[in-house]
């Protein structure tokens, strides 16, 4: 017999670990906007009742479901 909850916990897991997310983004600043950006549209689509919908944009981050595109960046020279 096959233990469902050990799969059911592991998606309880958190905080994520940093070491995660840097194989995804190698910049913390920049995680930290995708993340954010992720969590709004999460917010927006199904609300946030649990209060988690930071966290799940995290995991999708750190499991590489979330696409972003880099823009170039303005210099002041």
């Amino acid at each position: 017999m096959k233990d469902n909850n050990k799969d059911k916990d592991k998606d309880k897991e958190y905080p994520i670990p940093i070491e995660d997310i840097w194989k995804i983004v190698d910049n913390k600043y920049k995680a930290i906007v995708i993340a954010s950006k992720e969590a709004r549209n999460i917010f927006e689509i199904h609300g946030d009742k649990d209060g988690k919908a930071s966290i799940l944009a995290l995991k999708k981050l750190t499991r590489g479901k979330i696409k972003y595109e880099e823009r170039p960046s303005w210099s002041n020279g």
